[in-house]
């Protein structure tokens, strides 16, 4: 039962974002509003970490699954992907390399930042 009522908290701070979304007409996506709202509820401790953990640490063990519906999509589209493959593959190297470039700098500025605090 806790594990049912730690998904449908999960599920009905998702639905309230794309509730907000809809409502004022936002251009960020609904479950992103929704990853915000239960980040607030989790800073402000109105919801435990313990009590979604369980779910959190079942969705995350099986996070390939979810891929599964957009690699379906994407080969279902290929025909109309192929015209652009060289463009997307030349915007994926980049976006990659600069997502792990900025995720270094960002991790060892924190590592730093923990340093100076604990000396």
């Amino acid at each position: 039962m806790k594990i049912l009522k730690a998904f449908t908290l999960i599920l009905a701070v998702f639905f309230i974002g794309e509730v907000i979304k809809v409502m004022f007409g936002l251009p960020i996506p609904g479950n992103i509003i929704g990853f915000i709202l239960l980040l607030l509820l989790l800073l402000w401790k109105v919801v435990r970490p313990e009590s979604v953990e369980s779910v959190t640490d079942f969705l995350l063990g099986n996070l390939t699954f979810f891929f599964i519906p957009s690699g379906v999509g994407l080969m279902s589209t290929f025909g109309l992907i192929q015209a652009s493959l060289l463009k997307l593959t030349i915007i994926i190297l980049v976006s990659t390399v600069v997502t792990m470039g900025t995720t270094g700098i960002v991790t060892q500025f924190v590592v730093r930042l923990r340093e100076r605090r604990g000396n």
